[in-house]
C-alpha cells in the first residue's frame, strides 16, 4: 500500500477534535477510516440542510426555491410515497428525468421515506433505461414526461409519478398534483444501519451496458464529507493567508452558488454539487440546456461563484466573443469533475481568471465519488495529475499478477475506503466483486508518487496486447494528436488472428479519407513505435458518440468500426 505525506491542514481538520475527526472501523472484514462525528444515514444527513431555512437553495427558470420550501415540498412527496402499497420501505423507486427541482425533491422525498433512488441515465434510449430498472428491481416509476413516454414504449409497465406531467395517462399522479393534495409535515426520521444501501447509481457505461452500484448509507456521507473537508480546507488556507480567523472570513463571504451542469443521475452531479450544497446551505443554479449565452445571464444575475464543466463547456467561455458584455467577476472556482483540464485550458483560464482556484479529482462511481483530489497551488503545482489521494482512502497499485508493486511503478490502481459501493445490484442479488482484504479493482492504469499524486496512463481495458506488447490507447491518442483537419480521435484495440489485437484509431474529419490516412500515418511515424502504430484508420465525419460526463463511448466507436468494415 502506498505511503503518503499529507497536507498538515488535512491532518489538523481529522485529528483529535478536528472538525473533521477519524476514526478507524471494521467494515467487512477491512480497517478503514470514518468521519466520528458521521451521521448513521443518509436520511439524517439530508435532514441538516433543514438548518438553512430562508436562505436561496435551487434557481431555475420560472422557478426560485429557499432551502424550506425545498423541504415543504420533499415533506409532501415523502408522505405520498409512505402511503403508497406498492413500495413498501427499503424498496427501490427509479428517478428518471433531466435535471431540475422536482428531480431534487423527488430524490430527498424517497431517501427520506425510506425507499431506494435508482438514478437512471436520462439521457439513455427507452431500451437502455428499461434495462437499468430491471437490474434495479424498481418497483415505482418517478420520471418527466419524456423519460415516461420513452419507458412506456420500452415495455415499462411500473406504476409512474409524472415530476411535469398530468396524472390519468401514462402515470399515476403528477408532481402538481400530489403538491396540492398532500400535507406538509416532516417526516419521522427513520431507523436504520450505515450500511444498508441508500441509492442505486449507475456506472457510466463507456466500455458496455451500466451496472447498478449499491452504495450504502455510510457510502452516500462519507462521500459528501470528503468534499465538505475539501471546501473547508480551502477556507483555512485562506484565512492563514489572510492572517484573520475563519469565523470572520466566513462571514464576510457571499453565499456559494454553483452553476449545475453535470447530470444528477451522475455521482458529480449527485453528490459532488447537489448534496453538498444541501449540506453547505450554497445555491444552485440550473440551465434547461447548454448554452453559452443563457450561462453567462446566470452567472452574472445569480452572481455564481464556482463551476465544474466538461472542458469543452470551459472552452466555450473562453472563447465566446459576447464574454466582455457579462459581470462574470464572481466566478472564482473551476473544475471539470470526471476528467482532467487539459494544460492549455488550464493556461486559458488562468490568464483570464488570475484569482481563481483551480481543481481536479480521480474517482468513480463505485467509490461515490473522489478518492483523489487536489485543488489550488496543490493542484497547480501537479497540473498533469488526476488528483491527491484522499486521507480517506487507501490506494495500492499492482502488476498483472495482483502482486503489489513499489512506490512510483505503474500497474492496476486498487482502492479501499469506506466510501466503496456494497456492490453491483442485478435484481434482487448484489454481487462483491473485491478482492482479499477488500480492494476494489479499479480498472485504471496509473502511478502514485510519494507525495500521494495520483497519474493515470490508461483504462486497463482500453490497453492492447499486440504481439505480447502492452500498448496503451492514451499514449496513441496524444502521439497522433494535432494533426490538421482532424477534429477528434480515438484509439482502440480489435481481435487480430495474428497479434491477438491490434490497435485501431478513429477520426473524426471532414477531409479526405485518404488525405488524413497519409498525415496520420506521417505522424505515427514519427512519434510511435513501429508495433505501436494504428493497424488502420478509420475516418468519419460524424462526432464520437459521448456519455453524460463527454468520455467517448469506445464501446459504440468499436461497433461502429465493425459496422463499416462489414460493408467495405
Amino acid at each position: 500500500m502506498q505511503k503518503i505525506k499529507y497536507d498538515p491542514i488535512l491532518e489538523t481538520l481529522m485529528g483529535p477534535g478536528g472538525a473533521f475527526e477519524v476514526a478507524d472501523a471494521e467494515i467487512d472484514g477491512r480497517t478503514v477510516r470514518v468521519f466520528s462525528g458521521a451521521p448513521e444515514t443518509l436520511s439524517s444527513f439530508i435532514n441538516q440542510g433543514r438548518a438553512h431555512a430562508d436562505k436561496t437553495f435551487i434557481v431555475e427558470p420560472g422557478l426560485r426555491l429557499t432551502f424550506s420550501e425545498y423541504y415543504d415540498r420533499v415533506d409532501q412527496f415523502a408522505a405520498h410515497l409512505k402511503a403508497r402499497e406498492e413500495c413498501p420501505p427499503g424498496s427501490v423507486v427509479a428517478l428518471a428525468a433531466r435535471n431540475s427541482a422536482a428531480w431534487m425533491i423527488a430524490f430527498s422525498a424517497i431517501v427520506l421515506s425510506g425507499r431506494i433512488p435508482a438514478l437512471i441515465n436520462s439521457r439513455s434510449l427507452g431500451a437502455t433505461m428499461q434495462a437499468a430498472l430491471e437490474d434495479g428491481d424498481a418497483q415505482v416509476l418517478v420520471a418527466d414526461e419524456k423519460r415516461l413516454s420513452q419507458l412506456r414504449d420500452a415495455g415499462c409497465q411500473l406504476p409512474a409519478i409524472s415530476l411535469d406531467g398530468k396524472g390519468g395517462g401514462a402515470a399515476d399522479i403528477a408532481l402538481g398534483e400530489l403538491l396540492q393534495s398532500t400535507s406538509s409535515r416532516p417526516v419521522s426520521e427513520l431507523e436504520g444501519n450505515a450500511g444498508d444501501v441508500a441509492v442505486l447509481m449507475y456506472t457510466s457505461g463507456t466500455t458496455g451496458r451500466a451496472k447498478a452500484a449499491a452504495l450504502s448509507n455510510r457510502s452516500m456521507v462519507l462521500g459528501v464529507m470528503n468534499v465538505l473537508m475539501a471546501r473547508r480546507a480551502i477556507l483555512e488556507r485562506m484565512a492563514a493567508a489572510y492572517n484573520i480567523e475563519l469565523s470572520l472570513l466566513q462571514s464576510q463571504m457571499p453565499q456559494g452558488s454553483s452553476l449545475l451542469i453535470f447530470p444528477l443521475f451522475h455521482t458529480s452531479g449527485c453528490s459532488a454539487l447537489f448534496l453538498s450544497s444541501l449540506l453547505n446551505g450554497d445555491k444552485l443554479v440550473l440551465l434547461p440546456r447548454w448554452e453559452i449565452t443563457e450561462a453567462f445571464r446566470a452567472i452574472e444575475e445569480e452572481k455564481v461563484t464556482a463551476m465544474t464543466a466538461v472542458p469543452t463547456m470551459l472552452w466555450d467561455i473562453l472563447k465566446a466573443p459576447n464574454r466582455a458584455d457579462f459581470d462574470l467577476s464572481s466566478l472564482r472556482s473551476f473544475s471539470s469533475g470526471g476528467q482532467a483540464i487539459p494544460i492549455p485550458l488550464l493556461n486559458s483560464l488562468r490568464e483570464a481568471y488570475p484569482e481563481g482556484v483551480f481543481g481536479t479529482g480521480y474517482g468513480m462511481t463505485e467509490v461515490n465519488g473522489s478518492v483523489g483530489q487536489a485543488i489550488g497551488e496543490e493542484f497547480l503545482s501537479r497540473p498533469d495529475a488526476a488528483g491527491r489521494v484522499l486521507p480517506m482512502a487507501d490506494i495500492k497499485v499492482v502488476d498483472e499478477n495482483e502482486q503489489d508493486l513499489p512506490q512510483g511503478s505503474v500497474g492496476e490502481l486498487w482502492v479501499r475506503s469506506a466510501t466503496l459501493m456494497n456492490g453491483y445490484k442485478l435484481g434482487k442479488e448484489i454481487n462483491r466483486p473485491f478482492k482479499d482484504g477488500g480492494w476494489y479493482a479499479t480498472g485504471d492504469i496509473g502511478r502514485v508518487d510519494e507525495e500521494g499524486y495520483i497519474y493515470i496512463v490508461d483504462r486497463k481495458t482500453d490497453m492492447v496486447i499486440s504481439g505480447g506488447e502492452n500498448i496503451y490507447c492514451a499514449e496513441v491518442e496524444q502521439a497522433l494528436s494535432g494533426v490538421d483537419g482532424v477534429k477528434e480521435l480515438a484509439a482502440f484495440g480489435v481481435p487480430d488472428d495474428r497479434l491477438g489485437e491490434k490497435v485501431i484509431l478513429a477520426v473524426v474529419s471532414e477531409m479526405p479519407a485518404e488525405k488524413i490516412g497519409r498525415a496520420i500515418a506521417d505522424k505515427a511515424n514519427k512519434n510511435l513505435a513501429t508495433y505501436k502504430q494504428p493497424k488502420d484508420i478509420h475516418v468519419r465525419s460524424e462526432a464520437l458518440p459521448r456519455n453524460a460526463m463527454d468520455k467517448i463511448e469506445k464501446h459504440r466507436v468499436r461497433e461502429d468500426y465493425f459496422a463499416v468494415r462489414t460493408k467495405r
